[in-house]
């Protein structure tokens, strides 16, 4: 007080018991002022009597608070790092005799600047013990306040509705998205019911670090039988900017363990293919073994022929003729 000096700010200091009789600053409490941006305020310990204070914490002219380090960027309200050794921690603890407890971090908006009543959104971290609906593990979430008036969940249309999105399971490292208990290295939820329009999809794969030109896989699923339950596998049409399932061709659907190829209409068979198929096409020695045939007209479902044609004027050989006619059919054997 007194001085008009820029970046000049009045100090409360403290000494050590056991060195200097207490004289030497090993603590303070430090402010810094100037007409350009207001004051600052610094928080200071030591860990050395010989080099003394150093400053652990301050507060800046804007209020936002840095821990370990005094370069305070952006419009962070809090700056934590460890200048020294790179490594930055907050730690959370709690103790307690009952395992259903858990504890987190909540980042709330709000719709007015006053803060008043509940907030519009929350996200949240939390980490439970054994709390009940939570498991033991780590979990990501969000609770919405539809109405923003702070009516507690009341169900899926209620407000302030929690909303499990990425869960840890301790013990097995599982990851569950939608899902607290998951059964595999990765689970994801929000497949479609069987008698569902089929609109959802579980995972979807962008291009070059965008979300453009998207493929996607989407599951069905149905109890009680093996009908329905499926995996659909699409490719992008090529639309940049394509959505699912506008811009989405369909490629493989596996259907209670039945194939298709370019359909999911699969009946009872084993594989279903929609369009033209070829055997061989990587190399002239490949080739289709068949226990049956039930023939079918190429042109017309209402007749019964058995149609074997490689192209106009080409011939078929049965029976494992060494050269192929020249036209017509040739069969070996009885």
């Amino acid at each position: 007080p007194g001085n008009s000096t820029d970046h000049f700010g009045s100090a409360m200091t403290f000494g050590a018991s056991d060195y200097g009789n207490g004289e030497n600053a090993q603590a303070g409490i430090y402010t810094r002022s100037d007409s350009t941006y207001g004051t600052k305020m610094y928080f200071s310990t030591t860990d050395a009597y010989t080099t003394g204070a150093k400053t652990r914490m301050m507060i800046n002219h804007l209020g936002n608070v840095g821990v370990g380090t005094t370069n305070l960027t952006g419009a962070a309200r809090l700056e934590i790092s460890d200048e020294n050794s790179g490594n930055s921690f907050i730690n959370i603890r709690q103790h307690s005799a009952s395992s259903d407890r858990r504890i987190g971090l909540n980042l709330m908006t709000f719709t007015n600047a006053t803060e008043s009543g509940s907030p519009s959104h929350t996200w949240f971290m939390q980490a439970s013990n054994n709390y009940p609906s939570l498991g033991k593990g780590l979990m990501i979430g969000e609770y919405n306040d539809v109405n923003g008036n702070g009516n507690s969940c009341t169900g899926d249309a209620g407000d302030l509705c929690f909303a499990q999105r990425l869960y840890i399971q301790d013990g097995t490292g599982n990851v569950g998205l939608g899902t607290t208990g998951p059964l595999g290295q990765l689970h994801l939820t929000r497949g479609d019911a069987s008698n569902a329009p089929w609109n959802s999809v579980q995972m979807a794969f962008g291009y070059a670090n965008t979300n453009q030109y998207s493929h996607w896989i989407r599951t069905r699923h149905n109890a009680g039988t093996t009908v329905n339950n499926a995996i659909d596998f699409y490719t992008s049409d090529g639309t940049a900017a394509g959505v699912f399932p506008t811009n989405a061709v369909l490629g493989l659907s596996i259907n209670g363990g039945n194939v298709g190829i370019g359909t999911t209409s699969l009946g009872s068979y084993k594989l279903a293919i929609a369009g033209n198929a070829i055997i061989g096409a990587g190399g002239p020695n490949s080739s289709l073994v068949l226990r049956h045939i039930d023939g079918k007209n190429f042109a017309n479902d209402n007749y019964d022929d058995l149609f074997l044609q490689y192209s106009s004027g080409k011939g078929v050989s049965i029976g494992g003729y060494n050269s192929a006619p020249a036209g017509g059919l040739a069969v070996s054997g009885s």
